[in-house]
């Protein structure tokens, strides 16, 4: 790309910076924090006008991406590390290695630019797991995996979930009183009476899984802590290919056929990228505080990953 080509709209001064930076031939990113460089530095590349074409610039994905700092990233696992050097004085602890075996994104459906994100720390710069997510993901795997086998129908999950979900539910079961449980789930769809009573065999397993990922009114005793990579982090460009472009641009007015030309759409990942998962057991009050809970929170997490 000519260095006449590259645009960044940003206030004066900041351009004037990146071009006095540009003239001076430095062939590197102009910043070495990754977030930084992907929210505010990509360059676009204005397309070539052909005939009756008036296409807009299309934004470029740099062909060499910026280097993780390894002094960054080793200081923050020494602060990581000894945080929780701290916490394990007080809390149960648990540590869970998984490296990528393929490819990743976190937060593709971001707000950006180019329409495909990806989750990057707003400090740090580097892509990273939040707690929230991880959460999210054994949730998934306790809901879909654990209690599916109590209620096999795909349509009982949703109920399953309010039961895990809702003391009033829980108060309601534990009462027995099923006739009351049924018109409670109707919000959720339906459900009968028996399945009620059948998924109703084995509570013990919904009690621990409300325990641990919490309700409404009450928060769970596991905390699921962010993951950052280990190691090298290495970044990779991946494409999704839409064959029906007209189809979804036009919002459904034009049918999805076999005429139109797919729109490969770049997007950024990870690849081969090694992350450090920390799970922290805390008192709850009115709650004994049971190790086999943090276990089990550890067994699921280590399931989910490797699905």
């Amino acid at each position: 790309m000519d260095k006449q080509e590259e645009n960044f709209f940003h206030p004066k001064d900041t351009r004037e910076i990146i071009e006095k930076i540009i003239a001076e031939g430095k062939n590197q990113p102009l910043s070495d924090n990754i977030a930084l460089w992907f929210t505010h530095f990509l360059k676009i590349e204005p397309k070539k006008k052909k005939k009756q074409d008036s296409q807009k610039d299309k934004f470029m994905f740099p062909k060499q991406f910026p280097e993780v700092s390894q002094l960054m990233m080793n200081a923050l696992h020494q602060r990581q590390q000894s945080a929780f050097v701290a916490l394990s004085q007080r809390h149960e602890l648990r540590k869970v290695n998984a490296k990528i075996d393929w490819r990743m994104v976190i937060g593709l459906g971001g707000a950006h630019v180019l329409e495909t994100s990806m989750t990057l720390h707003h400090i740090y710069g580097i892509p990273y797991i939040p707690g929230s997510a991880v959460k999210g993901i054994v949730r998934h795997y306790f809901v879909s995996e654990k209690l599916q086998s109590k209620c096999p129908e795909e349509d009982n999950l949703s109920i399953l979930d309010a039961i895990l979900a809702y003391p009033e539910i829980q108060k309601l079961r534990k009462e027995q009183k099923y006739e009351d449980l049924q018109i409670w789930c109707q919000r959720y769809g339906k459900i009968k009476q028996e399945t009620l009573q059948k998924a109703s065999a084995d509570w013990d397993l919904l009690d621990l899984g409300q325990t641990i990922f919490g309700t409404q009114g009450q928060a769970g005793v596991i905390v699921f802590c962010d993951a950052f990579p280990v190691g090298n982090v290495k970044f990779a460009i991946d494409v999704m290919n839409p064959h029906y472009p007209d189809y979804y641009d036009s919002q459904g007015k034009m049918p999805p056929n076999d005429c139109q030309n797919p729109k490969p759409i770049p997007f950024l990942t990870l690849e081969q990228t090694a992350f450090n998962f920390y799970l922290l057991l805390k008192p709850r009050e009115g709650i004994a505080v049971k190790k086999e809970r943090l276990r089990f929170a550890a067994e699921w997490l280590q399931a989910a990953l490797q699905m």
